[in-house]
């Protein structure tokens, strides 16, 4: 279970980067498969996600960076919702990671052998 969430959120990070308009969107998507995968104990495929979901949002995405001057300018209230939600995305793998590893939260849970 976790290979497969691991493997779609790195699949959606990758395409975000050819995606102009909805890169965000399936970045954000990506970050929640890269979560789930996290929570089931693949950490390998999480951190690569996040990894390239914030490289995508923060240095490749046009549509980003014009919702911000979008924000700053106007104060609009819908955009810094969706700024926050493109802000705390990319932490969501890293903070599922850690809540796995401390042993508080997992999908999959492992037998002493």
């Amino acid at each position: 279970m976790s290979k497969g969430f691991g493997i779609a959120g790195i699949f959606l990070a990758t395409m975000s980067f050819v995606i102009p308009v909805l890169g965000i969107f399936t970045t954000v998507l990506a970050m929640l498969f890269g979560g789930i995968a996290a929570l089931a104990g693949d950490r390998v495929l999480a951190t690569a996600t996040a990894l390239l979901g914030a490289t995508n949002l923060f240095f490749f995405s046009p549509t980003f960076l014009f919702a911000l001057s979008m924000a700053i300018d106007e104060q609009i209230m819908e955009t810094m919702v969706f700024h926050f939600m493109v802000l705390v995305s990319p932490a969501l793998p890293i903070i599922a990671i850690i809540l796995n590893a401390s042993g508080k939260f997992a999908l999959a849970k492992t037998r002493a052998q």
